[in-house]
């Protein structure tokens, strides 16, 4: 697994609200580079400029934000409806530093799209307990510092 930091949201100035490491997979041997749309949707999700990844590594980054997108509209699509995006993208670096959790989300993207399913069924994933659990807590301790989300986002 490579890493690379990317921030999470903007400050009121513009700048990064906080910076969090991503991982992605090794490149296999002669991977090719990822089209224009595909490291658009990165950059615009990830708020990174990742110009030196490969065709694997961003499809691999689109299936991290595809799961946490739906993890992050299942936790707080009532309580937090303007930090989602910043959340999603919380819960995709989360993703990408555990090699298991990433493949296993790799495969259920992968599934999804291949049986045109949506994304309501996130909640009977395998990791889903793990992400919920991350969430609660980072949610308690921001709650705990005065934070309110969407308060923050308005």
């Amino acid at each position: 697994m490579r890493e690379g930091v990317v921030f999470a949201g903007l400050d009121d100035r513009g700048g990064p609200l906080f910076d969090c490491n991503i991982s992605f997979p090794d490149a296999p041997v002669g991977d090719g580079r990822p089209t224009a749309a595909m490291s658009a949707s990165v950059a615009d999700f990830y708020l990174a400029n990742l110009d030196h990844i490969t065709y694997e590594q961003a499809h691999s980054l689109l299936c991290y934000r595809d799961y946490a997108r739906a993890c992050a509209d299942h936790l707080c699509r009532n309580r937090y409806p303007k930090a989602a995006l910043l959340i999603s993208r919380l819960l995709a670096m989360f993703i990408s530093n555990d090699e298991e959790m990433a493949r296993d989300v790799q495969r259920w993207s992968e599934r999804r799209f291949r049986e045109m399913t949506d994304r309501s069924t996130v909640a009977a994933t395998k990791h889903f307990r793990r992400i919920e659990a991350f969430y609660s807590d980072w949610e308690i301790e921001l709650l705990v510092a005065g934070c309110d989300l969407d308060a923050h986002f308005s």
